[in-house]
């Protein structure tokens, strides 16, 4: 990791009281991770979420089976249960008393950063830490790649483990991808041969081999397990605290987004930067050439910039590159890597129709860039879309629809009453995409509607340009939705 060669004091978590701020519902996520990390360290928890016990009974059912495997069950707030770990639980509701009396506050990455109990936390002067914060004191020397940027993150974060791999590297893949780094903190190896040198606490990787260099430090017995951490602004918004950054790190793009959780549009790119703030003059950013925002941070870096040519193969490419990796081996990873679930993915083909799943498309700019992937289909295009808002603008992707769409189906949502109304706003001679336009309130409606209004050679594309939390859990729930409805079409 990259930052101060002095590092924040060692966090100690034995009997100390942590607050839990969501637990989640991700198998791997931040929430659970952490509970099982503080649990074994012996601290006093106290979870907090806005969710009841009902929604979270698998989370809940896994934390009783490790409590009962060391001490008892754990005890839910209001119930007969009997307290025999240092566990608590308060679902449904937080607690302003909770927030001014811990040693540590612990935020998943879906707590809204303005929430009124993080600045009761801060008034109190309690450390608000996530799960990065505690894998950079875990882990000090272990090379970390980072990976942002608004769309393109995961496939690109991915492609780079995918391609660690086919090399023969001890690589692991976590973050944003709903695999916290703590659930498998156990499995990432320190580097080995570097016991030498006292105060190894104290000392970042970067003094031990160059990324120049990787893999050819004889001094290194073992380089350690390399860690590719996809990292969304939520998570990297803690980075300024422990001011680290990762030694290599990546940004595909950067685009409106989240503007329901953030000010305005500097702030949301203010916690993206954090990827590269703490770098020094030996790190790597490595950047899409064709982003203009991203020619813009170029300026404030201290590393050494690698451009690369848009598609999130040469990123994963120029890492490659960084690492010594042979080309042959980049290009067979490249190769054989068969994309991500929900990115623009192929379904099926029914009746001459075939279906694509681009759930993670959440902006409007993501919707667009898809259509403008299946150009070749213009004017064939039933694009499934809409939802709720994140204070984004939609006037761009209202004049695209009419261009590549013959008909629209919007779910609910403040997202589709604003789509609409920009629709309305254009001449006459696009106008009549309103005369195709359906709102429906379930996936299967959606579905189903599309169904009947596709001819052959057209395409079904579920690309909503907004969350849908009013409908869905998230959106691969939305996602997972959209692939059962279409596999049960007749």
């Amino acid at each position: 990791m990259a930052g101060k060669s002095e590092r924040i004091v060692k966090m100690n978590f034995g009997n100390k009281k942590i607050i839990i701020m969501g637990l989640g519902s991700y198998k791997d996520g931040s929430g659970i991770s952490a509970a099982l990390f503080f649990a074994k360290k012996g601290a006093n928890l106290l979870i907090t979420d806005l969710k009841t016990k009902k929604e979270l009974a698998s989370q809940i059912k896994r934390l009783e089976s490790f409590f009962l495997a060391r001490t008892g069950l754990a005890r839910i707030e209001g119930s007969k249960e009997r307290l025999l770990t240092r566990t608590k639980y308060v679902l449904g509701r937080h607690r302003m008393q909770d927030f001014r009396e811990a040693d540590y506050i612990f935020k998943n990455p879906s707590v809204p950063k303005n929430s009124p109990y993080l600045k009761i936390a801060k008034k109190n002067k309690i450390p608000i830490i996530n799960d990065w914060t505690i894998f950079f004191e875990e882990r000090p020397q272990n090379l970390v790649i980072g990976v942002t940027g608004t769309k393109g993150k995961s496939t690109t974060a991915t492609l780079i483990y995918q391609l660690l791999k086919n090399a023969r590297k001890d690589a692991t893949l976590c973050g944003n991808i709903g695999q916290s780094p703590l659930s498998i903190l156990n499995k990432i190896k320190k580097p080995r041969g570097i016991e030498k040198i006292n105060s190894i606490k104290n000392h970042r990787s970067d003094e031990f081999y160059t990324i120049g260099n990787f893999g050819k430090n004889k001094s290194l017995r073992d380089e350690g397990t390399i860690v590719v951490a996809e990292l969304s602004s939520w998570l990297l918004h803690e980075f300024k605290d422990i001011k680290q950054s990762p030694r290599i790190a990546v940004i595909t793009n950067l685009m409106p987004d989240h503007l329901d959780k953030y000010k305005n549009i500097k702030e949301y790119y203010k916690d993206k930067e954090n990827i590269f703030r703490f770098q020094n003059k030996n790190d790597y950013l490595i950047l899409n050439e064709n982003d203009k925002n991203l020619r813009k941070i170029a300026r404030k870096s201290k590393s050494r910039i690698v451009w690369y040519d848009g598609a999130h193969q040469n990123a994963a490419i120029a890492v490659a590159k960084l690492l010594k990796i042979p080309k042959s081996v980049a290009e067979r990873a490249i190769k054989t890597f068969k994309g991500l679930s929900g990115r623009l993915e192929f379904i099926r083909g029914k009746n001459g129709v075939k279906y694509y799943n681009d759930t993670t498309a959440t902006t409007p700019d993501a919707t667009i860039y898809s259509l403008k992937s299946l150009s070749k289909y213009k004017g064939k295009i039933i694009l499934i879309s809409g939802g709720m808002d994140k204070n984004l603008d939609y006037k761009r992707l209202a004049t695209e629809i009419p261009k590549y769409c013959k008909a629209l189906i919007l779910f609910k949502g403040t997202a589709s009453e604003k789509i609409i109304k920009e629709l309305l706003k254009l001449s006459k001679s696009d106008f009549n995409i309103l005369n195709r336009v359906s709102d429906c309130s379930s996936m299967k409606k959606a579905v189903e509607t599309a169904k009947k209004i596709a001819s052959k050679d057209d395409i079904i594309l579920l690309s909503p340009a907004s969350t849908s939390f009013n409908m869905f859990k998230n959106e691969f729930d939305r996602g997972e939705q959209f692939n059962r409805f279409v596999k049960r079409l007749k």
